[in-house]
């Protein structure tokens, strides 16, 4: 019995190059929606601040308030989790539009979730199928929704 194994190295390598085609693609479109959100939180402080990165106001008593740097924020969407810096100033944050204060989680992944919950999922079961999930769709990663 012979068997043609230049049709399955070519199937390997073909499966293999879809893989990392799409992997690609998901990597730089949440690079895409990171940089994005990031900018808006940039851009909402300099509108409060009435100044530009690196700009000084003429008159310091006419300053509202000054910039306190930022911190990071993990947010889990379809694409993956990503960790975004959120601007802020001395006396407030700047969360990108579209995020509420406490949310972790696109809407999408909360009721992936919900669903899960409601029906009675256990956790070895949980991460099964979000596994599962997760080979069949491609739409989230395994290690971002783990309970």
């Amino acid at each position: 019995m012979r068997h043609d194994y230049s049709t399955e190295q070519f199937q390997a390598f073909r499966e293999e190059a879809r893989e990392s085609f799409w992997g690609q693609v998901r990597w730089r479109t949440q690079h895409a929606l990171q940089q994005l959100l990031e900018a808006d939180s940039e851009q909402q402080m300099a509108e409060y601040l009435g100044l530009a990165r690196y700009e000084r106001s003429e008159e310091p008593e006419d300053r509202v308030d000054s910039r306190n740097g930022c911190y990071e924020r993990d947010y889990v969407t379809p694409l993956g989790s990503i960790r975004l810096r959120v601007r802020r100033t001395r006396k407030r944050s700047f969360l990108p539009r579209g995020l509420q204060t406490l949310q972790r989680r696109a809407p999408e992944v909360a009721e992936l979730i919900r669903q899960a919950f409601l029906r009675g999922i256990w956790t070895k079961r949980w991460k099964n199928s979000i596994t599962l999930r997760c080979r069949m769709t491609g739409s989230i990663y395994c290690w971002t929704v783990s309970g």
